[in-house]
């Protein structure tokens, strides 16, 4: 579990009286003012760590230090950019399903219609939910024949059209 501090949290009276550091977790967390280009100024949190000028300062349960976001949670984030086009879909499945209701979505079970939901919009996200696991379905498919599972058999989706994969051409080398 992360709490964050922003500089908004700080007073105003704090900041215009040229406090320089607060204390935060037992830290001393120093404050920048930096100067606004058309006149005014901003202030800024300086990580006790790595010295960034950061907007918000997070402090984690199990380390009593706050730090910018990068010291403190890590460098690496789970980003959608990281992920490939069936991590993706699945990512894009649970969300859909999350908002549904379901706390564990496993292989996309849809959930009943949340109480207050319109029913157009439950139908919308399920129709959603069945497209995205349609196509995470055609991504694992054309995995597994590109690894050399399901050679030749060509795989039926719920509508009953035939999905056939996609096949590389391989370099030609003749003539040289």
């Amino acid at each position: 579990m992360t709490s964050v501090l922003s500089i908004s949290d700080i007073p105003a009276s704090f900041r215009r009286h040229g406090v320089p550091s607060i204390h935060a977790n037992g830290t001393a967390v120093p404050i920048h003012a930096a100067q606004c280009r058309f006149g005014g100024v901003r202030y800024f949190f300086c990580c006790p760590i790595c010295d960034r000028q950061t907007l918000r300062l997070y402090a984690r349960v199990e380390s009593p230090n706050v730090a910018c976001r990068r010291c403190a949670i890590g460098r690496s984030f789970p980003q959608s950019r990281n992920l490939d086009r069936g991590a993706r879909l699945c990512e894009k499945g649970a969300k859909l399903a999350r908002r549904l209701g379901a706390h564990q979505p496993t292989g996309f079970a849809i959930p009943p219609r949340p109480a207050h939901m319109w029913q157009r919009t439950y139908r919308r996200l399920i129709a959603e939910i069945e497209r995205i696991d349609e196509e995470r379905m055609v991504v694992l498919y054309e995995a597994a024949t590109a690894i050399g599972l399901f050679r030749g058999q060509p795989l039926i989706r719920s509508d009953g059209s035939i999905h056939q994969p996609r096949t590389r051409r391989r370099a030609s080398t003749r003539g040289k």
